[in-house]
């Protein structure tokens, strides 16, 4: 009888150790997933997409995690439903339509992955304060390896010879010679290049708070400049800057916001002639005129597209054959917005805009950071927001470290150390 009566009193807390087990190694395996997003140019890894089976696997142990130490409650998992459930409605109507199942099932994981990692940031930021540091941590230095690659790439295609749109590299990143401006430089960009901007600001107003050294980051900083100038995209050159001068403007003024500008200065200046052939290649009619022309006629297509269609869209997967950008997705435009509207039609457009205005309401709500940080915040949402006017940003899995990056600087308060002593 007395045995028995300690097996009770310990299965509890057998229990209770095994929620303890499961949450940390949700915190290992999540903070892998997101420098994978942020590092990883691809998905797939000896014919295994990494990203989704490790995905799924956070989602085992979120669901797994009891009530001790759960990660989320049955109200959370099943807000999460609620929001990804509506999405079969687009699924059903895009197949009624007669569009490749592939293809339906290939944007609606899209959107499905996107809205499951900005719950998965909620949920992991939720049971520690130190993780929004480890969070923000993970993404600024993932980014910051991005942009080592980039410069190792380029150093090696300076002293090989081999172009970076060679086999090799343009089967990995997004690599474009410029040939014509016989500089020796060439286009490299990363999926995850659309969050950089972001990271940029964060380290100008919360540097502290995230614990980077001044030192650190200035050569971060520094690296975000190169990665930055190298991804040749003007949307990116544009919240770069817009993201740098607010973070200046608002932030706590420092001696290293002096050694940021004279560091982009010298650069800049000692660098001036290949900067200036760079920006007006990437500006002139053959390049930038030729990259207008097929959004245009990307946009007359899809207007025609949303009003056949205009509250419920043609469903997920769907495409007008007017104008066709990737054969590999037909669905996906560079217009990505208009896009989206044409297949999920004003309804769920409107839909996901209020999961995203519930998922970032501290930009409005927050009281404990001031009104120009939060405003400055809510810039850079609508700025990224807009950027999926003119490119395909707004849903991936990296595309939800973006989002969870601003959910966690939401709560970020200014001279308070994010991890308790």
């Amino acid at each position: 009888m007395e045995k028995a009566h300690n097996l009770q009193i310990e299965a509890p807390q057998l229990v209770e150790y095994c929620d303890l087990v499961i949450v940390r190694a949700f915190n290992a395996v999540f903070l892998v997933y997101v420098a994978i997003l942020l590092i990883l140019p691809f998905g797939a890894l000896a014919g295994m997409n990494v990203k989704v089976i490790i995905l799924l696997l956070l989602s085992v142990l979120t669901i797994a995690s009891g009530n001790a130490y759960g990660l989320c409650s049955y109200r959370s998992l099943l807000s999460i439903l609620m929001t990804i459930g509506p999405l079969f409605l687009w699924v059903v109507l895009g197949m009624w339509n007669g569009f490749n199942v592939t293809m339906v099932m290939s944007q609606f994981r899209d959107i499905a992955v996107t809205i499951i990692g900005c719950w998965l940031t909620a949920l992991y930021i939720s049971k520690h304060p130190g993780n929004k540091r480890l969070f923000m941590r993970t993404v600024i230095w993932s980014v910051s390896t991005t942009a080592a690659i980039k410069c190792v790439l380029i150093v090696y295609s300076l002293k090989t010879g081999v172009p970076v749109s060679s086999a090799i590299f343009h089967s990995l990143f997004i690599t474009t010679d410029l040939n014509s401006l016989d500089i020796g430089l060439g286009r490299i960009q990363f999926i995850s290049d659309g969050i950089l901007p972001i990271c940029l600001f964060a380290l100008q107003t919360r540097r502290r708070e995230i614990g980077i050294g001044p030192v650190s980051a200035l050569l971060i900083t520094f690296l975000y400049f190169i990665s930055v100038t190298i991804s040749f995209s003007r949307f990116l050159w544009v919240y770069a800057i817009l993201a740098f001068v607010l973070g200046i403007i608002i932030a706590k003024k420092e001696l290293i916001h002096g050694f940021y500008i004279v560091l982009i200065g010298g650069v800049s200046i000692t660098n001036f002639a290949i900067l200036q052939s760079l920006f007006e290649y990437r500006f002139s009619e053959n390049v930038a005129g030729t990259s207008d022309v097929e959004r245009t006629e990307q946009l007359r297509a899809l207007i025609v597209f949303i009003k056949d269609a205009p509250f419920f869209g043609h469903g997920l997967g769907s495409y007008t054959t007017t104008v066709i950008r990737s054969i590999e997705l037909p669905y996906s435009y560079e217009l990505q917005l208009v896009a989206l509207v044409g297949q999920i039609g004003l309804m769920g457009t409107l839909m996901l805009f209020m999961a995203l205005a519930a998922y970032c309401n501290g930009i409005v709500m927050n009281k404990t950071v001031s009104i120009y940080y939060r405003v400055s915040l809510g810039i850079l949402l609508a700025v990224w927001i807009i950027g999926g006017l003119t490119n395909p940003l707004l849903m991936s899995s990296t595309a939800s470290v973006t989002y969870g990056t601003l959910y966690v600087l939401i709560g970020v308060s200014a001279g308070k150390d994010i991890v308790p002593t």
